[in-house]
């Protein structure tokens, strides 16, 4: 365990940690300064107030972010090889400072906390690539910009059962897959969702919820079975693609009051 107030920095290349039991880190801060590999049988626990930073690091041990733990993926390309969690409180984030950012995870990725993809500084490419299992989230993700621009990406199996808040440009991509939501993606005003391949498809399951006044953008199959709600009193959503709407889908519309909504007759 690490525990305490100050910071550890393991700058250079080529340091290991080895973890042959669970190790915590514990209100204190660790920065990995690049080409940092973590191995062994353990698990690396961020825990109250913990916060630890990756830059082209590697972790062959399973990582679990606890509640008020903080893990932030910085410049650089980082990878995450067994399976890992963010539990509730927990926060991981994928930030570009500078330079591009992106995050592997060779297994499968769970968050019932919070999962950002942001940048602030430079215009640059912040992704998250999934290349075994499938990425499911019961909390919150927030993509979004403070500074700079650049691109989100997301590549790999999405299975959504919380709240996908897309207040900035996402790129879901990924061949010959089925990306389910049976919870809420809202889609902020002129921002795009662009699912990317013609050969993967987008389904909302009868208690999933579609929002906001942004775009769609489906090269594949869009299969609708829930809730379809543009924007607010009366918004606009656009949805470029193929769209398949069951016999249980509800197109949700506010409106201020009746004058704003005429009704055939």
């Amino acid at each position: 365990m690490i525990y305490g107030d100050g910071t550890v920095d393991l700058a250079g290349a080529n340091h290991q940690l080895i973890l042959d039991s669970d190790f915590t880190l514990h209100s204190a801060t660790l920065s990995l300064g690049g080409l940092v590999t973590t191995s062994g049988a353990g698990t690396f626990f961020v825990g109250y107030g913990g916060e630890l930073t990756l830059s082209e690091d590697t972790f062959n041990t399973g990582l679990t972010v606890e509640g008020f733990g903080k893990v932030e993926v910085q410049s650089g390309s980082s990878s995450l090889n067994f399976a890992s969690t963010i539990d509730p409180e927990g926060t991981l984030t994928v930030l570009g400072v500078g330079a591009s950012a992106t995050l592997t995870v060779g297994a499968a990725l769970t968050n019932n906390g919070l999962l950002v993809l942001d940048n602030d500084g430079g215009v640059s490419t912040v992704g998250l690539t999934i290349s075994g299992g499938s990425f499911s989230n019961f909390g919150r993700v927030h993509i979004t910009d403070t500074s700079g621009g650049g691109t989100r990406n997301f590549n790999g199996l999405l299975n959504n059962q919380g709240e996908l808040d897309v207040d900035y440009g996402l790129t879901i991509s990924g061949a010959s897959l089925a990306h389910q939501n049976s919870g809420d993606i809202n889609i902020a005003t002129g921002v795009t969702l662009v699912v990317g391949d013609a050969s993967s498809s987008l389904n909302i399951s009868n208690i999933g919820r579609l929002s906001g006044d942004g775009t769609v953008n489906i090269a594949g199959a869009f299969n609708n079975d829930g809730t379809i709600a543009p924007g607010d009193s009366i918004g606009t959503l656009t949805i470029t693609g193929s769209l398949t709407l069951s016999g249980t889908s509800v197109l949700e519309i506010e409106a201020v009051s009746y004058t704003h909504l005429t009704l055939p007759t």
